[in-house]
């Protein structure tokens, strides 16, 4: 168990996804939302702001790529995890090795919803969650360290 939340910015242009998130997160003690952004100035806005310990992108925000967003995250702070958000497609993968060499931590593929809003939950209780709370775990680590 860690001795405190760890705060998370979800970015993402879709309504549904930022809802979808929501009731993702809800359902984990460790980590509380810091906000949700639909845009990469709402990102940066919720960043300077809140001062959250992750960040999880997408690949696309109203029309600016990911891989800009992490580099402007970058430059204000070297520390935060940051996790892209991709489409299981080859210009998806490809926007998540830039989002790397922009300085992400990693990123993740998006699973691919096609049934139940519940059914979409479960995926991405898989697919997600065990990125975030795999990188809560080492920010925990470091905190306790300092």
């Amino acid at each position: 168990m860690w001795s405190s939340r760890v705060r998370v910015i979800f970015a993402d242009d879709g309504a549904l996804m930022r809802h979808l998130f929501q009731e993702t997160f809800d359902k984990n003690d460790n980590l509380e939302i810091a906000g949700y952004a639909k845009s990469a100035r709402e990102v940066i806005g919720l960043f300077q702001a809140r001062s959250p310990q992750i960040v999880l992108i997408d690949e696309d925000l109203l029309g600016v790529p990911g891989s800009e967003i992490v580099r402007e995250l970058r430059t204000l702070d070297a520390e935060i995890a940051i996790i892209g958000l991709v489409s299981a497609t080859t210009k998806g993968r490809e926007e998540g090795t830039e989002m790397i060499i922009q300085g992400a931590n990693s990123y993740v593929e998006k699973p691919v919803i096609t049934g139940h809003p519940q059914e979409a939950i479960r995926l991405y209780e898989e697919s997600v969650l065990p990125e975030l709370i795999a990188w809560g775990e080492q920010l925990a680590c470091v905190r306790q360290d300092d």
